[in-house]
């Protein structure tokens, strides 16, 4: 359930007889959402602006994206988790916290990142075919310093 301003969204009904765990977490007063999408060493990471409300899914009409850099913190942190689940790929959500600290929210192991602009989508879509064509990840991207300078890939 997600709980906004007093309105509550039901994710999904209540199983009968659910005692399981359940995770809270507590609400980051924040400036912008951030995804970042990891595809092996490559990271990707955009500042998503212009949600009015804390799901920003709910918008995509009203958004805009930046490129951002990533902080060594959170480099090491994403790359801990990849390992640590063995995975190569990864789309994580961070709530960017008006203190300028990244919250993590979640990691989506199969998530979506071909809806942002073309100079955003390129590099990722390059990381994943160099990628595919090197899995063991000893590779030149040239998709790094294009990202970072906005050029063209």
């Amino acid at each position: 359930m997600f709980v906004e301003s007093g309105h509550h969204w039901s994710l999904r009904p209540r199983a009968p007889g659910f005692a399981g765990e359940r995770l809270f977490q507590q609400r980051v007063s924040k400036s912008a959402d951030i995804r970042l999408t990891a595809v092996g060493d490559h990271l990707t990471a955009v500042r998503i602006d212009g949600s009015p409300g804390i799901d920003w899914r709910r918008h995509y009409e009203a958004l805009t994206y930046t490129p951002v850099p990533v902080p060594p913190e959170i480099t090491k942190g994403v790359r801990a988790y990849l390992d640590a689940f063995g995975l190569v790929f990864g789309a994580f959500d961070f709530g960017l916290g008006t203190d300028g600290r990244w919250h993590w929210y979640e990691c989506n192991p199969n998530g979506q990142w071909a809806w942002f602009p073309d100079n955003i989508t390129a590099p990722i879509t390059n990381a994943l075919a160099d990628r595919l064509q090197h899995p063991q990840g000893t590779f030149q991207s040239c998709c790094q310093a294009a990202l970072v300078t906005g050029g063209e890939v």
